[in-house]
């Protein structure tokens, strides 16, 4: 099958099926039929495979693994609010935290499973324990995507030359414990199968603002006009 996307082209695919997903919450509250509703969050799901997708490959990529760490960490700050108003309403709800967070704590794991492969059977223990603790810390913290995200960019990470098992793993790991909505999230391993390995012409900044701006002026929607 020839690989046509670049990372941007997957990084569109993602947003877009982001958009439409946070869209969806948002106009549930003007009553929008249960079909629609259920076909847009259905769309959704594939966002989120695709992010953890990208973050390890930006983590083999990246020249300063702190300086990444960093900027994932200051855009899940600048994040909470508009996060907060567009899924509940308010500024602040500390009952939920959004997924940035969940992937600053999955990258931390991620580099340092990297830095333990070298140890054998001593450094798959450690790396074992290690995501196992930080997948009970994201659920205990109440972070969006809790423990799957851990478990999955982990695989993602440790399969990452052996694609059968990355992709059967990885739909494993989606679909468990998870509403008819999120059985969809395996499709995302369509467009994650064309990735040609290439960076693309996408801003690299572009991930990081189209966050927490589409939830900005989401959320003011929810708040202000329905």
């Amino acid at each position: 099958m020839r690989k046509i996307l670049s990372g941007g082209g997957l990084k569109i695919i993602a947003m877009t099926a982001m958009f439409i997903d946070h869209l969806a919450v948002v106009l549930s509250l003007c009553g929008i039929p249960s079909g629609v509703y259920m076909a847009m969050r259905g769309i959704g799901r594939i966002s989120f495979p695709i992010y953890c997708f990208m973050l390890v490959t930006g983590f083999t990529y990246t020249r300063s693994v702190p300086k990444y760490l960093g900027r994932l960490a200051a855009m899940a700050l600048l994040s909470e609010v508009p996060y907060d108003m567009t899924n509940f309403g308010v500024f602040f709800y500390p009952a939920k935290n959004n997924v940035l967070f969940t992937f600053v704590l999955a990258l931390a794991v991620v580099w340092a499973v990297s830095k333990l492969s070298g140890m054998g059977v001593k450094g798959y223990f450690y790396s074992a324990s290690l995501i196992a603790v930080t997948m009970l810390a994201a659920f205990v913290l109440r972070l969006d995507y809790s423990w799957k995200c851990i478990l999955l960019a982990s695989v993602l990470y440790l399969t990452r030359f052996e694609t059968a098992v990355r992709y059967t793993a990885g739909s494993l790991i989606l679909i468990v414990n998870s509403t008819l909505i999120g059985l969809c999230a395996p499709a995302a391993f369509v467009p994650i199968h064309l990735y040609n390995g290439k960076k693309g012409r996408t801003p690299a900044c572009l991930f990081y603002i189209f966050y927490p701006a589409h939830m900005l002026v989401l959320g003011l929607m929810r708040m202000y006009i329905f």
